[in-house]
């Protein structure tokens, strides 16, 4: 029973665990990222993740059937 106690120690132990962000921390990270990368590709980031945001948001909330209407092309077979 003793290493069966240790290897659920160490098991809890191994769990990866975030760390409460407050706000100065995630200044200090949006700072490091505008250094890193610059204004344009942070701000080409944010565009890409919108557009995505939104993308994914129209095709959960498209009708089942809509994708049922489309027609499918023939390709030959690879």
């Amino acid at each position: 029973m003793r290493a069966a106690s240790i290897i659920s120690s160490i098991e809890k132990e191994n769990v990866l665990m975030l760390p409460n962000l407050g706000g100065w921390e995630w200044v200090i990270m949006a700072v490091v990222a505008l250094i890193l990368f610059g204004g344009a590709r942070v701000a080409g980031f944010g565009k890409n993740a919108g557009k995505a945001i939104r993308d994914f948001k129209e095709e959960t909330s498209a009708p089942v059937g809509r994708a049922a209407t489309q027609p499918v092309a023939d390709e030959p077979p690879a």
